[in-house]
């Protein structure tokens, strides 16, 4: 092929490189395809996020119903506490009872009592003490099982929110993709050529558009063998299957 042959039609696709009708028909199939697969993918990331949300509400529930358990028996453990406390109170009163006869009786039988008296009063006094010091924990645990219930309850009813957002986002995501249904329809029906083809158009007008902006960033500032020798490797074939596309009939070969 002769260089005016060239020229010629390289005129030719300056003179008709807006893109035509089907080019962006393609184009816009392209990204209908796009957002389908987004809208799609949403679809599905919603649907296992509301999923992976009951399963963590079944799990707070059931976290929730034990530890209300444990409060509830409370009662279990409070009883025989005061039980204990109510038999101390009973024993140290004995023991006082014991040390006044003591000291009625006087020695040397009356020593006797009056130092077994001391030595149980001394003794209940110690054991009061510890359940005392038992009542306060048991009342501490009840206060954190109390705001433990609190806590969770508040998570739960957090869960509860986030779960009914995401079947928000899940209904939006599903109308989303029906809304994209009609434009794919409609925009296949505008294809004179099968879909494959549209793709395939589309990405080369895109690559088409980028190789043009990187051989103008070139500049006039660059030695022209160094251009042939790196790029014509790549271009010449590149050239050809144009040329081809041009006029399949007249495809000469090109000399390197």
């Amino acid at each position: 092929m002769t260089k005016g042959v060239r020229r010629g039609w390289f005129r030719r696709a300056r003179q008709t490189s807006k893109p035509t009708d089907q080019t962006e028909v393609a184009r816009l199939w392209t990204a209908h395809l796009r957002a389908h697969q987004s809208a799609n993918h949403a679809v599905e990331l919603t649907t296992q996020l509301l999923a992976s949300t009951k399963r963590q509400q079944v799990l707070l529930d059931g976290a929730l119903d034990l530890i209300r358990q444990a409060a509830n028996r409370s009662p279990e453990i409070q009883d025989p506490i005061d039980q204990v406390a109510h038999n101390l109170d009973r024993l140290r009163l004995i023991a006082l009872n014991v040390g006044l006869e003591g000291a009625r009786l006087g020695d040397p039988a009356g020593h006797t009592l009056m130092n077994m008296a001391d030595e149980v009063r001394s003794l209940t006094e110690r054991a009061n003490e510890a359940v005392q010091e038992l009542r306060t924990a048991l009342d501490d645990t009840l206060s954190l099982w109390n705001q433990a219930v609190h806590r969770t309850e508040e998570t739960r009813h957090a869960h509860e929110a986030l779960e009914t957002q995401f079947g928000s986002l899940q209904t939006a995501a599903d109308n989303t993709l029906q809304d994209i249904q009609p434009i794919g329809t409609h925009t296949r029906s505008l294809l004179d050529m099968d879909p494959h083809t549209a793709v395939a158009l589309a990405r080369v007008t895109e690559h088409a558009k980028e190789l043009i902006q990187a051989l103008g960033s070139l500049g006039d500032h660059a030695r022209q063998d160094i251009i042939r020798s790196a790029l014509g490797p790549t271009l010449h074939p590149l050239l050809r299957a144009l040329l081809q596309i041009a006029n399949p009939s007249k495809i000469k070969p090109i000399r390197e």
